[in-house]
């Protein structure tokens, strides 16, 4: 694998995590919503309230409600709310709703607090929905890039462009190093723009293996489409 295919999958990975995210996201909906339809709802009460104390004296301490209810059986039945808050609205004895499944009423949900029933899904949705984002341009534009550089191979047009520097990207480490960079510029004397094309990401110091020009294969029509041909490099 070469590493400017590793740094190809790597822009794909934002895309993946928020991608896994959304579907976890998805599935908890589907699966509340079956939970919706199947279930039971009932009347239940406060009797309490359990308290998670602060990792530290600077954190504060967070509060889950104690639910209890009658199920189908008449049995009572005693649950706790899956999201906690850093204060208490609900008083001791105040009723709220909750739903089970008949058959499994200790799975009860209080439906009264919207972020026991959907508060998992959203947080996914939320934490998941701007890696999603971000990773699908960064994967739209490495597949407009191989794309491009597949089909600027085919251009008629070549140029010798002078060489203005090589560098050496710092921004981008694979395994330890970073690539060079090769710039060119051309004059057009008919339109009298200078254009400027670089190479992709070199794993070799191109140094010693490049004259004063190096060939190009430009659109005719935008030159902003080229093929910087580097063959003469080994890749890696």
């Amino acid at each position: 694998m070469t590493k400017n295919t590793i740094v190809n999958l790597a822009k794909c990975i934002p895309f993946c995590v928020g991608a896994v995210l959304l579907y976890f996201s998805a599935k908890q909906i589907i699966d509340t919503s079956t939970f919706i339809k199947k279930s039971t709802l009932t009347k239940g009460y406060v009797f309490g309230f359990t308290t998670e104390y602060g990792s530290s004296s600077s954190d504060s301490n967070t509060y889950y409600t104690d639910v209890y209810f009658k199920d189908n059986t008449n049995k009572t039945v005693y649950i706790r709310s899956s999201s906690s808050s850093s204060f208490v609205t609900d008083e001791i004895g105040d009723e709220v709703n909750v739903r089970y499944i008949i058959g499994k009423s200790n799975e009860g949900r209080i439906s009264s607090y919207f972020f026991d029933m959907w508060g998992p899904p959203i947080l996914l949705a939320a934490i998941g929905i701007l890696p999603t984002i971000v990773g699908f341009m960064l994967l739209w534009n490495v597949i407009i890039d191989i794309y491009n550089k597949r089909n600027a191979k085919n251009f008629t047009r070549i140029i010798n462009p002078n060489i203005s520097k090589i560098h050496v990207d710092h921004s981008l480490v694979v395994s330890g190093e970073s690539p060079y960079i090769i710039e060119a510029e051309w004059h057009d004397h008919k339109t009298k723009e200078t254009h400027t094309f670089v190479s992709e990401n070199l794993w070799e110091n191109p140094t010693d293996k490049v004259k004063n020009q190096i060939v190009v294969k430009v659109d005719t029509d935008d030159y902003s489409k080229y093929w910087m041909d580097i063959s003469f490099l080994k890749r890696n």
